[in-house]
């Protein structure tokens, strides 16, 4: 009889572990998914506000070719 009570622990620890493994796998690929559409909005936008305006103007790329490290004075 007891041998039949651990069989039937087992059966149903194993049955848990099962459950919880799958319900691990299932959470993370949500998280990834979750994440991966994070991304493309965040992409999209900087994307978009990249094409939006340029990084530098022609003053600055001017004065940056000069050599000068600190603005000039009036």
């Amino acid at each position: 009889m007891e041998i039949k009570a651990t069989e039937k622990t087992k059966k149903k620890m194993s049955h848990l572990h099962d459950h919880l493994k799958k319900k691990f796998m299932m959470d993370q690929i949500r998280k990834l998914g979750r994440w991966k559409r994070e991304s493309m909005n965040i992409r999209h936008y900087l994307d978009s506000s990249r094409v939006a305006k340029p990084l530098y103007s022609n003053k600055k790329a001017n004065r940056s070719s000069q050599g000068n490290w600190y603005p000039r004075g009036p």
